[in-house]
C-alpha cells in the first residue's frame, strides 16, 4: 500500500501530535509499505510571517523537516514540497490530512493520490477560527480519532467515524531509565505548552499553593521555547530536550502534572504513567481513556487550581496512594503498547482503502 502522510509544516522539534505520524509512518514502512511524509511550505490557513523563499531557504539550511529529533527505524521517505497539490502530491492508495490545515487541501486532491483521510488527534479550534475548524472534520474524509472522547465530540458534530485507535508509546523505552538515576517522590514533573487551553496559569498557582505546606516540593519543567517568564525562579526548566532526557526527568520524579482544558489524548500523561509517575491530571477529554480518578491518577475538573493544588497535596501527603497510582498507572500504560496500536492504524487504512475499491 503507498501511504502519504501531509503534515501541517516542518517541525523541528518533538510534538505528540507529530510524535505519533512519525510513528505510524515507520511502522507501516516497516511492514513494507511505500511511505512518504509531506511537509508543504505553503498551505490556506497556516499564518507566515516570512515570504514563501525565504522560508524555504531556512528549511533547506536546518533541515528541520527531516525530522533530527525523531529515531527513524526504517527511513520513510520524508520530503519537503511547495504546496499540496497534484504536481507535488505524490499518487497513493491512501492519503492522510493530520492536521484542520491539511484537511481541506487533501480533500482537493484527486483519486489518484489516494483514498482520503483524516487522522484527528484532538479538537484544533485553538489553532484556528472555530467553525472553519470544525467543518474540516465534516469534509467527508475518513475519520480516524484518537480517543472515545474524539469520537463522542464529532460524532455530535455530526461528522462519522470510522476508527477509534489510540495514540501508542515505547512501553520498553519509557520503562528503562539512565543508570543510578533516583526517583524523588517530592518532586513534580510538568510539560509547559504556551496558550491558555493547556492551563499553564493554573498549574503554576496549584504548584505554589502546593509548596505552601510542602516547600520540599520540588519541580522540574521543560518545553520548547526559552524559560517562560511567568514560572517561579524554584522551578527548574529545560528547553527543548531529547526524549532520552524527558525520560529521565519522568524516571527522576514521583508525580507528573497536567492541567490542560482539551487534550484529545494527552500523551505525555500515558508516557508519565509508562515511566513509573503517578499522575494528577485534569479531566480534558482524551485522558479520559487511561486516567480514571483514584484508579490510575488523580483527576480534576479543568481551570481549578485549588482542586489541582488538592490533589497534588494529597499525593505528596499520602505515599501509600502515590504508589499505588503509580503501581497501577503502569499496568494501564502497558495497553497502550506503540505495536499494538500501529497495527490498528494499519487496519483502519487497510478497511479504508478496500471499502472505497469495493464501492468504485
Amino acid at each position: 500500500m503507498r501511504v502519504s502522510f501531509v503534515l501541517p509544516f516542518p517541525a523541528g522539534w518533538p510534538m505528540g501530535g507529530y510524535i505519533m505520524v512519525y510513528a505510524y509512518a515507520d511502522f507501516l514502512a516497516s511492514r513494507g509499505h511505500d511511505v512518504t511524509v509531506v511537509h508543504p511550505l505553503s498551505l490556506d490557513g497556516m499564518d507566515y510571517d516570512q515570504p514563501y523563499a525565504v522560508r524555504r531557504d531556512a528549511q533547506m539550511r536546518r533541515r528541520d523537516w527531516m525530522a533530527p529529533w525523531f529515531a527513524f527505524k526504517a527511513n520513510p521517505t520524508r520530503v519537503m514540497i511547495p504546496r499540496v497539490d497534484a504536481r507535488h502530491m505524490p499518487d497513493a492508495d491512501a492519503v492522510v490530512a493530520t492536521a484542520w490545515q491539511t484537511a481541506g487541501a487533501v480533500n482537493l486532491l484527486a483519486q489518484e493520490k489516494g483514498v482520503k483521510f483524516y487522522f484527528v488527534q484532538g479538537l484544533e479550534t485553538w489553532a484556528g477560527p472555530s467553525e472553519r475548524v470544525l467543518q474540516t472534520y465534516r469534509l467527508g474524509l475518513t475519520n480516524i480519532v484518537v480517543s472515545r472522547w474524539l469520537e463522542e465530540e464529532l460524532t455530535h458534530l455530526g461528522a462519522p467515524v470510522a476508527a477509534v485507535v489510540p495514540n501508542g508509546i515505547d512501553i520498553d523505552f519509557f520503562s528503562q531509565s539512565s543508570p543510578g538515576l533516583v526517583r524523588n517522590p517530592q518532586r513534580v514533573a510538568w510539560v509547559y505548552t504556551g496558550g491558555p487551553f493547556k492551563g499553564g496559569t493554573c498549574a503554576i498557582e496549584a504548584l505554589s499553593k502546593a509548596r505552601l505546606l510542602h516547600p520540599e516540593l520540588d519541580a522540574v519543567v521543560w518545553g520548547t521555547g526559552a524559560r517562560p517568564s511567568c514560572l517561579p525562579d524554584w522551578i527548574q526548566y529545560h528547553e527543548n530536550p531529547l526524549r532520552t532526557a524527558i525520560r529521565d526527568m519522568l524516571h527522576s520524579s514521583g508525580i507528573f502534572l497536567s492541567s490542560s482544558r482539551s487534550e484529545g489524548f494527552g500523551l505525555p500523561g500515558l508516557e508519565a504513567m509508562a515511566a513509573g509517575c503517578a499522575v494528577v491530571t485534569t479531566d480534558s477529554g482524551g485522558v479520559r481513556d487511561y486516567a480514571h480518578h483514584r484508579q490510575t491518577a488523580l483527576v480534576v475538573p479543568p481551570d481549578d487550581p485549588d482542586a489541582l493544588s488538592s490533589a497534588l497535596v494529597q499525593m505528596l501527603s499520602d505515599r501509600t496512594l502515590r504508589d499505588e497510582l503509580a503501581q497501577h498507572g503502569l499496568v494501564e500504560a502497558a495497553r497502550f503498547n506503540l505495536a499494538d496500536t500501529a497495527e490498528l492504524f494499519e487496519q483502519a487504512l487497510l478497511t479504508g482503502v478496500a471499502h472505497k475499491d469495493h464501492a468504485a
